[in-house]
C-alpha cells in the first residue's frame, strides 16, 4: 500500500510539474515570438526612414544639376518622375516593404544615368554642395544595403522560430503568420555612382 501511495505522489508530482511547465514554455515562446517580430518591423522601418531620406536628397541633387546642366532636362526629369514615384508609395501605408524596395530600384537606376550625366561637367564634380551631396547619398545607400541584409537576418530568425516543433503549435495558436524576405533583383538595380 504504502508502494502504491509512493508511485501515486510521484505520479501527481509529474503531473503537476507539467501542468506548470506547458503554460510557462507556451508563454515564454509566445514572448520571443512578439519580440522577434517587432525586430523584423523595426528593420522595415529603419529601410523605410533611409528611403524617403534618399527621396528627399535626390531633389537637392536634382536642383544642383539644374545649375550646371540646363541642357540635360529629360534625365532631370525622369529621375525627378522616379522620386515622386517613390515619395507615392512610401506614403501608401497598403504599400509593402518589398514593393518601396522595388521603387526605389527605378529611382536609384535613374539616379545612376544622372551621375553619368554629370561626368560631362567638371565644374558640377568640384562644387562643394554637390560633393556633399554625393556623400550624403552614398551614406544613405550603405545604410539601406545594411538595413536590408539586417531586415532579411531577422525575418529569417522569426521564420524559423515559429516554423520549429514545438514552437509551431504555440506560433499557429497565437496566429504569428511568416515574414517575406526583401528579394533583391540584381539586373533591373544599378547602384548610383557617387564617387569621380
Amino acid at each position: 500500500m504504502e508502494f502504491f501511495l509512493s508511485i501515486l505522489g510521484l505520479l501527481g508530482m509529474f503531473i503537476f510539474l507539467i501542468a506548470i511547465t506547458i503554460p510557462v514554455a507556451i508563454i515564454g515562446f509566445q514572448n520571443d515570438f512578439v519580440r522577434r517580430k517587432n525586430r523584423v518591423e523595426e528593420a522595415a522601418s529603419n529601410i523605410e526612414i533611409q528611403l524617403i531620406r534618399r527621396s528627399d536628397l535626390v531633389l537637392n541633387i536634382v536642383e544642383t544639376v539644374k545649375g550646371y546642366a540646363k541642357h540635360e532636362s529629360s534625365t532631370l526629369e525622369k529621375v525627378i518622375n522616379a522620386r515622386k514615384q517613390t515619395a507615392q508609395v512610401n506614403i501608401d501605408k497598403e504599400s509593402s516593404l518589398q514593393d518601396k524596395m522595388n521603387v526605389s530600384q527605378k529611382l536609384t537606376s535613374e539616379l545612376s544615368k544622372l551621375m553619368v550625366v554629370v561626368e560631362k561637367y567638371p565644374e558640377l564634380k568640384a562644387d562643394t554642395q554637390f560633393n556633399s551631396l554625393q556623400n550624403s547619398l552614398e551614406n544613405i545607400e550603405n545604410r539601406i544595403s545594411t538595413y536590408r541584409e539586417e531586415y532579411n537576418l531577422m525575418t529569417r530568425r522569426y521564420n524559423t522560430d515559429i516554423e520549429q516543433f514545438p514552437k509551431s503549435i504555440v506560433a499557429k495558436r497565437f496566429g504569428f503568420q511568416k515574414k517575406e524576405f526583401l528579394v533583391f533583383d540584381g539586373q533591373n538595380f544599378e547602384r548610383p555612382t557617387v564617387k569621380f
